[in-house]
């Protein structure tokens, strides 16, 4: 058995199957799987089928032709952990059927927290004219939940509960007094996604 540390989304993942052995390469958001003989080169192709399982669920089936297979697997489908792969060879062609596994642990994907301003400068007593609008991009693929909270220094503005990655909020009246502010917008992270936080944007409140 083997591991390996990989970030959510993608990953690189090898198993050994005795006549067989199926390996892995990054794709993006996916693992590719690959299937050939190991450790009889003179023995001809081996052909079949290998099942690999996460648990009890199947995660592809690849058929082995000219002892070579692939099939490709969204890792951003499993929570972040050790994730434990069995690989089952059916057999064929004189190879005998086998069995093996590898762990993968799968880490959090990192994230970006954008934050756009509709205006750098608002007028005291008319902040909610001011729209803050934030948007976090997942490291690979997949929509980052939770909330993002906006601030200017140890001042909370607001606190947005994304949807689809992104959302909203305007600034309460009188919330800030006349003068220049640095707003920063950060990215609590969820189970599936790390934290992050925007560049800095600055905001003028006139008196």
């Amino acid at each position: 058995m083997r591991s390996k540390s990989v970030a959510l989304g993608v990953a690189v993942l090898a198993l050994a199957l005795g006549a067989t052995a199926c390996s892995g390469a990054a794709t993006g958001s996916a693992t590719t799987h690959q299937a050939g003989p190991a450790g009889r080169p003179n023995a001809l192709p081996a052909s079949g089928t290998v099942t690999v399982k996460y648990g009890n669920k199947v995660v592809c089936v690849m058929t082995v032709k000219a002892g070579k297979g692939t099939c490709k697997v969204n890792t951003a489908k499993y929570p972040p952990g050790a994730l434990k792969f069995v690989a089952s060879y059916s057999g064929g062609a004189g190879f005998k059927s086998s069995t093996a596994s590898t762990t993968l642990q799968l880490k959090r994907a990192t994230s970006t927290t954008k934050l756009t301003l509709s205006a750098a400068r608002v007028a005291y007593g008319h902040e909610q004219a001011e729209r803050l609008t934030v948007r976090v991009a997942p490291q690979y693929t997949g929509t980052p939940p939770g909330k993002v909270t906006v601030s200017a220094g140890r001042t909370v503005v607001c606190v947005i509960t994304l949807a689809s990655g992104a959302g909203s909020c305007t600034l309460t009246a009188s919330k800030l007094t006349a003068g220049s502010y640095h707003l920063v917008a950060r990215y609590a992270g969820s189970a599936s996604f790390g934290p992050s936080a925007s560049a800095g944007q600055s905001l003028v409140v006139t008196g």
